[in-house]
């Protein structure tokens, strides 16, 4: 009925048109002119309309396949579909090991002991002052000993005949606590029995009980130069072959030539290659940095005063470094870790707008990629039992983070169970992702319950990933609120 009538409103309407037409210009109508504009024009019209109509459905349909991927006639699976969004998204990767080097303390667990107890506690540094001579509030490491370490790395360029630069005192600590978070990690690894046998028998030419091949990744300050990122790299690899590994299972990662990496996205990408190629063997992440030393402070100075609304922060500066042996899950069977700490796939978003533009700082973005890393996981906010973040001490990062938990875990007991890194170890550059893992790691050996990481000191960036041992107990649901 609607198409009947249509199509006498569509009949009519040409009729009115046409005959006001004639009668203003005074036009006579000859038979030619009636049959055209009276019984021709309206049947074309409604032909027209009916065409469009048809044409439209069809580009429609063609559309919609396309954009589903599947041709028009084809049956949509949507299992299948889902399968596929999904695909990628469960894998993990197995933390084996973790070294780090704070001003907290030169082990995991005093790292975390410190943290707990909620307590910075900076002081004044006399060998590092403002711009007026007054010493700085700052987080140094106690009792390191770059000369001597600076004066290996100089022999040993020597030896090779290898240019040497002078080093900033901030770039020799820098090397120094790299040195020591690597060394710690590689005796650690020759520990476990299984390498130690395998070490033995590397003569032995069978397949199944050949070595994995260490694969190093090592994030530099960015201030540092081309050349000494591969001098550096050289080098530390001659420590691992004066132990007796094999040079041929030892490989520098390409990651570690890059400026600005961040040693997060890494990781996870090593977690894609590893996946998706079946490929087998151990990854060393480290980071390190130093900021104590006039030039490395000044030039964080900068940087952060730019990234200011208002021209000027505040902030402590510090030094660490840190580092964790991940591998895929055969290995880490093979070494017979227990618990087997999992580390999931990381979720990334970007802000629009700085989080150090002025106003305040709205925590959906870092939210959605929380409830996102929750969703790789497998697992609800219930449960888990502690977060582990890279959040310094401004308020606005602290403010968006508790802000951010307190909508996704509201029973989560924020002041007990959210450990911030660099509001405890003051600012190490990308030092603090790693800081963030290696803390995860210790609380989920620790309580046995799926410890949520955030990242939030960037201006942009909000990285979330969780940590878990694979086996959630009845009650860990429940013990996050106490």
């Amino acid at each position: 009925m609607s198409r009947i009538l249509l199509a006498g409103f569509v009949v009519v309407a040409v009729w009115l048109l046409v005959i006001s037409y004639w009668r203003i210009s005074m036009h006579m109508p000859s038979t030619t002119d009636v049959v055209m504009y009276l019984v021709l024009t309206p049947v074309i019209f409604l032909l027209s309309v009916v065409m469009l109509k048809k044409l439209g459905a069809g580009l429609i349909a063609i559309s919609g396949s396309a954009n589903a991927g599947i041709a028009p006639s084809a049956n949509v699976n949507p299992a299948s579909e889902a399968e596929s969004e999904n695909t990628g998204r469960g894998w993990t990767l197995s933390v084996v090991a973790g070294s780090a080097i704070t001003r907290l303390g030169y082990t995991a667990d005093e790292l975390m002991n410190a943290l707990a107890d909620k307590q910075p506690n900076f002081e004044l540094d006399a060998q590092l002052v403002d711009q007026h001579g007054y010493p700085l509030l700052t987080a140094r490491v106690d009792d390191l000993h770059e000369a001597e370490t600076y004066e290996q790395f100089e022999q040993w360029l020597l030896a090779k005949g290898l240019p040497s630069a002078p080093w900033e005192q901030a770039d020799k600590r820098a090397l120094t606590l790299v040195q020591a978070v690597f060394m710690e990690l590689v005796q650690t690894l020759l520990s476990f029995p299984q390498l130690s046998e395998l070490l033995s028998d590397s003569e032995i030419n069978d397949p199944n009980r050949a070595l994995p091949t260490i694969n190093v990744v090592a994030i530099f300050p960015k201030r540092w130069l081309d050349q000494q990122r591969q001098d550096v790299a050289v080098w530390l690899a001659t420590h691992i072959a004066q132990l007796g590994w094999p040079a041929d299972k030892f490989l520098i990662h390409p990651y570690s030539y890059l400026s600005n990496s961040d040693p997060l996205t890494l990781i996870d990408q090593v977690n894609v290659e590893v996946n998706q190629k079946s490929l087998s063997g151990l990854y060393v992440f480290m980071a390190t940095q130093s900021f104590m030393g006039e030039q490395a402070y000044a030039e964080l100075q900068s940087e952060r005063n730019a990234q200011g609304a208002n021209g000027k922060v505040s902030f402590i500066p510090g030094e660490a470094a840190a580092g964790v042996v991940v591998a895929d899950t055969l290995w880490a069977q093979k070494l017979g870790v227990e618990p087997l700490v999992r580390m999931h796939r990381i979720a990334q978003r970007k802000r629009d707008k700085s989080a150090d533009a002025a106003g305040k700082i709205k925590p959906d973005v870092l939210m959605h990629s929380i409830t996102d890393a929750l969703v790789n996981a497998q697992i609800i906010a219930e449960q888990i039992g502690a977060v582990s973040a890279d959040t310094d001490a401004r308020a606005s990062r602290i403010g968006e983070l508790y802000e951010a938990l307190s909508e996704v875990m509201p029973d989560m007991d924020l002041h007990a169970r959210c450990f911030k890194m660099e509001a405890g170890c003051g600012a190490v550059g990308k030092v603090a992702g790693l800081l963030t893992l290696l803390a995860a790691r210790q609380l989920v050996v620790a309580d046995k319950q799926p410890v949520l990481c955030v990242s939030n000191n960037d201006e942009y960036e909000r990285i979330a990933w969780v940590v878990d041992s694979g086996q959630i107990t009845p009650d860990s649901a429940g013990s996050a609120k106490h």
